[in-house]
């Protein structure tokens, strides 16, 4: 049933002259055309950017020459590997230099997430704007979730909270029947709370933060509560693993799709209903999964996320080393088995919130040990593993109340797999807390090290 909010959402958007209608009808029908198709449509938009970051962006005109990648507006996509990454340092150090000449529609600000430090300071317009949120739209009709049908958000950044919080903002959640539920420190209470407006709204689609959603679906199941089950819980802000995902699917009994993004680039990919691995949104990015060197790495090969924004052309990002770690699908373009063939697929990402561990004796350790360790216990609620010094490494744990007992059980068991992992020269151990302050952009960081 098509929700009444529908033709009212798409008429204001056409009062306002904005471009999602007509994006989200592109995008509709590139995600289902060829895989040829699709690539010959990305290429224009990479050459189309190249061009005008010669011609209106300081900082890429020389760079662009050296490379052999534009000259006299002539544009060499095989020499595209010899641009060097873009990083935060750069952006920050060139942000004058890295904004176009001219106006544009629509120009506003924008900073990264700052989770792991010093936010950079970014220009984006409209037209980027209108295309990412389409894209958003698109990734919910993964799950036949429509513009006006109810929905939650879990979110956690108080950005996003406070201008939904604002007259207009209010007014456009109650357009499109949106609800959002601060997680940035999510009490016994509040998730108490927010039990019952989910079960009193009935939304279609629940939007959260993957920890968020993990930590709300482990209270409803230590507390043997009844919850109203979606047409699909989507995650992002975070990573999704392999535990988060089944105890959320468990409880929710719904679908979890996990979605890849930053706030510096909007969403990048999304997962469907058959997991086979996140379909890649082309008519907004050109991603690259990349070497220490910057070059491709083979099918299935793990490597560096670069990202180039095919939409911003107020503030251009080309090659832009997002600071995450990814694993190119094995046959370099693999197509999902739902039939989405313009949506080639990443087999995998790592984020930036998974950290590497260094021991005494020079060996590193995956962060991830600790979630293996620890999220399938059903009295951790949260936890943090913080390199304290080279030699040491203490996890903060939150317990589920009323769980102390099966924590000291599974206490002794827990510090001496983590003692043979880090090695007899790291001290190691569980630390029980009250809470876990989350990082500045609202996220909650599994992995800190604070010293090396």
């Amino acid at each position: 049933m098509v929700s009444w909010r529908r033709p009212f959402i798409f008429a204001a958007l056409a009062a306002t002259r904005s471009e999602i209608p007509e994006a989200l009808a592109e995008i509709s029908r590139l995600s289902i055309a060829t895989p040829e198709t699709v690539a010959r449509y990305q290429q224009e938009l990479l050459e189309q950017l190249l061009r005008h970051a010669w011609r209106c962006v300081p900082y890429y005109r020389s760079i662009l020459e050296e490379a052999g990648v534009v000259s006299k507006e002539v544009v060499r996509l095989d020499q595209f590997e010899n641009l060097p990454l873009l990083d935060k340092r750069l952006i920050r150090e060139n942000e004058q230099g890295l904004r176009a000449r001219g106006r544009r529609r629509g120009v506003y600000d924008n900073t990264s997430g700052g989770s792991m430090g010093e936010p950079v300071h970014l220009l984006q317009d409209r037209h980027y704007s209108d295309w990412n949120i389409a894209n958003t739209i698109h990734y919910k009709t993964f799950a036949d979730q429509q513009p006006g049908d109810p929905e939650v958000r879990l979110w956690g950044s108080e950005r996003d909270l406070k201008g939904s919080r604002s007259l207009g903002g209010a007014l456009r959640d109650s357009l499109y029947n949106r609800r959002d539920l601060n997680t940035f420190r999510m009490t016994i209470r509040d998730m108490e709370r927010y039990v019952e407006i989910i079960n009193r709204v009935r939304p279609s689609w629940i939007e959260a933060y993957a920890q968020s959603a993990f930590e709300l679906a482990r209270f409803i199941k230590a507390r043997g509560l009844r919850i109203h089950s979606p047409r699909g819980v989507l995650t992002s802000a975070g990573n999704l693993y392999p535990e988060m995902r089944s105890l959320i699917e468990e409880v929710f009994d719904c679908t979890v799709y996990n979605r890849y993004g930053s706030r510096e680039v909007g969403g990048m990919a999304c997962t469907c209903d058959r997991q086979e691995g996140l379909h890649l949104s082309p008519w907004n990015h050109f991603l690259e999964i990349v070497d220490d060197e910057g070059k491709a790495v083979p099918p299935g090969g793990r490597g560096r996320v670069c990202v180039t924004v095919l939409r911003n052309l107020t503030m251009p990002l080309i090659r832009y080393n997002i600071g995450d770690v990814a694993t190119r699908a094995r046959s370099g373009s693999e197509i999902c088995s739902c039939g989405r063939t313009g949506m080639p697929l990443l087999h995998d990402v790592r984020g930036r919130d998974v950290t590497v561990f260094s021991t005494p004796d020079g060996t590193k350790i995956d962060g991830e040990l600790f979630a293996h360790l620890l999220y399938f216990r059903d009295w951790c609620r949260r936890f943090q593993a913080v390199q304290l010094s080279p030699d040491e490494v203490v996890v903060k744990v939150v317990v589920m109340e009323g769980m102390e007992e099966d924590f000291e059980r599974d206490r002794v068991e827990i510090e001496e797999e983590m003692s043979q992992a880090l090695g007899s020269g790291c001290r190691t151990g569980l630390e029980v807390v009250s809470d876990i302050d989350p990082a500045q952009s609202g996220k909650h960081l599994d992995t800190v090290v604070e010293a090396s």
